[in-house]
């Protein structure tokens, strides 16, 4: 996400940082991805579902009958389910939009989150919140920075490490809500 927790701008990510895609590759590609059709959709066409041998693809959509679905329907590792259908994994990784985090966001325990270092042109924001956050892990590069959270659970006090004055910066206007 940007700084101003922007994800997306006309259904593609306005950004490249080809190290966090290999870092997005590594964590997913052996696992259960679940994402909304706006994410689905904004994948290249090639890459439709994510490639990967042991890598499954939940797509949630409000019309899993839909006709732009048809191209798709064969492949194996591949559902188009009603988000009412989903059964819940500790092991699922959510990998967007914000619809699809806000719908699952009390079942996220572990998040691996990028933040960009700078502010671009979004239409689509990512409705986050520090404070619900400790972080386990922090990297650092000039364009990005790379964190992996855990929620904290009720009653506990966030244990967020900050080390830049970006991070000073988003912790104090993480506490309200994007429109």
């Amino acid at each position: 996400m940007d700084e101003r927790f922007g994800i997306g701008a006309f259904n593609r990510l306005p950004w490249s940082i080809p190290s966090d895609l290999a870092r997005f590759k590594n964590l997913t590609k052996n696992a259960t991805i679940v994402m909304g059709s706006k994410t689905f959709f904004s994948l290249p066409i090639n890459r439709r579902p994510l490639p990967g041998e042991y890598r499954i693809s939940i797509v949630l959509t409000r019309n899993p009958s839909d006709s732009k679905f048809d191209p798709y329907r064969s492949c194996r590792n591949l559902h188009i389910i009603r988000p009412g259908e989903l059964v819940r994994d500790p092991n699922m990784i959510v990998i967007g939009g914000s619809e699809v985090f806000d719908l699952l966001s009390n079942d996220i325990d572990t998040m691996h989150l990028t933040v960009v270092r700078s502010t671009y042109a979004c239409d689509t924001f990512l409705n986050f919140d520090w404070r619900h956050w400790n972080t386990v892990e922090v990297q650092e590069w000039n364009d990005h920075v790379y964190y992996v959270l855990e929620r904290k659970r009720p009653g506990e006090r966030a244990e967020t490490q900050i080390g830049s004055k970006l991070d000073v910066e988003m912790h104090e206007t993480k506490l309200a809500k994007l429109i």
